[in-house]
């Protein structure tokens, strides 16, 4: 597939009604999907949000020897809340059960619980509410023996 034969299918999508279109010829493959991008004039920097001091604490200073981290199962955007609107999932203080849902990472516009996997109080949450988190970083830091 030539470079121009795509540049004219990007065309051809920017032009019409279509929110998607599909184009494959032997095993070359293109794929536009006009849903999955914003136009450039609507791309903003994001807005950095307010984070409450008294909920988000550093694992290194408020650890103790027996705290257990709770880490991300992939890479995305941490949300405490399961929406803007509602109130968050735990707090620091909070007493949790195993199974228990803490937070949301959000992967691929898919939202996916993170769940304690063991019983205790909540110590230390230390991502800001949609803050990017990596695979296996902590999110939460709990006392087994709260």
């Amino acid at each position: 597939m030539k470079l121009e034969f795509i540049e004219r299918l990007i065309d051809i999508a920017e032009r019409s009604q279509l929110a998607e279109l599909e184009y494959s010829e032997g095993d070359c493959r293109v794929r536009i999907d006009r849903r999955l991008a914003a136009p450039i004039e609507q791309l903003k920097p994001a807005e950095p949000r307010p984070v409450s001091t008294n909920s988000v604490e550093s694992a290194a200073t408020t650890a103790p020897a027996s705290g257990h981290a709770v880490t991300s199962s992939l890479v995305g955007l941490f949300y405490r809340a399961p929406a803007p609107d509602k109130p968050p999932f735990v707090q620091v203080g909070d007493l949790i059960e195993e199974g228990q849902t803490l937070a949301i990472v959000e992967a691929m516009k898919m939202l996916n619980p993170i769940e304690a996997d063991c019983a205790g109080r909540v110590i230390a949450i230390v991502p800001g509410d949609g803050e990017m988190v990596e695979f296996g970083s902590p999110l939460f830091i709990i006392d087994v023996a709260g």
